[in-house]
């Protein structure tokens, strides 16, 4: 009869999905967040604007409030 060990190491898998769920959406908002940024920064430089960084602001706000209602 075989041993079922308890340790944290033997459940590793079944949390690794977990994990890999919650950094993958952590992944996708810092990308988010990233294009943001960048989409600001060269609207702002070609428009000679700075209130794209205002647009953009108010948008990952938007999305920084969505995730954090939806994470667990």
């Amino acid at each position: 009869m075989a041993v079922r060990s308890t340790t944290p190491s033997s459940r590793a898998p079944e949390n690794c999905h977990r994990r890999r769920g919650r950094s993958g959406r952590a992944g996708a908002l810092g990308r988010q967040l990233t294009v943001l940024y960048e989409g600001a920064n060269a609207l702002a430089a070609s428009s000679n604007d700075a209130e794209a960084f205002t647009d953009a602001r108010r948008a990952a706000e938007t999305l920084l409030d969505v995730a954090l209602k939806t994470t667990p």
